[in-house]
């Protein structure tokens, strides 16, 4: 019985080989294209391009312009290779502008020449959160952004320290405690 059995399924596996070799690439990849899951999308795209040499028709879908990616290509971890652009987009395409700064924002310079900036409390009022909104004697406004306390009153100097990944931690010099505020004024 099961000898059977191992017959029966080793039989449906020449099978379902024949018929993906009789498949050619462009039926293959449009049978995937039509799959509604995503992620069973993806896996089935990825099927095809590792078993690339399997199906027919590769050498006529590439001449009609079909994008086929090479049989042995698959991406690396962070090459993420860009679809390739149809011939009317490319001619429309415009070079890319030299000046543009997307993306380098957070390289600019804050030469402030300091990292940490002294001066008293204004003002010192709560927000709907429960959160001090502090005002300074240079006219900056700082709200608190995490869960830490620290006793803050009217005439103290306190200290606005830079941190990491742009955080600023506000502190008092007789308190070996800090915490996490933004300036929004």
């Amino acid at each position: 019985m099961k000898y059977n059995a191992l017959l029966l399924i080793a039989g449906a596996l020449s099978l379902t080989a024949t018929s993906a070799q009789a498949e050619s690439i462009e039926d293959a990849l449009n049978k995937c294209k039509s799959v509604d899951n995503s992620l069973q999308r993806l896996v089935c795209y990825d099927r095809v391009v590792k078993d690339m040499g399997q199906y027919s028709g590769l050498e006529e879908a590439i001449k009609r312009g079909y994008p086929v990616p090479p049989a042995n290509s698959r991406p690396q971890a962070g090459n993420n290779p860009r679809p390739a652009l149809p011939e009317v987009a490319r001619q429309n395409a415009k070079p890319a502008e030299p000046e543009t700064r997307f993306g380098l924002e957070h390289t600019e310079s804050n030469d402030s020449g300091d990292d940490t900036m002294y001066a008293s409390i204004v003002e010192i009022d709560k927000s709907l959160r429960d959160k001090y909104v502090i005002t300074l004697d240079n006219g900056t406004v700082w709200r608190q952004t995490d869960s830490d306390t620290l006793k803050l009153k009217a005439g103290q100097t306190i200290s606005i320290e830079r941190g990491l990944l742009g955080a600023f931690y506000l502190s008092r010099s007789d308190v070996n405690r800090q915490m996490k505020v933004k300036r929004i004024k």
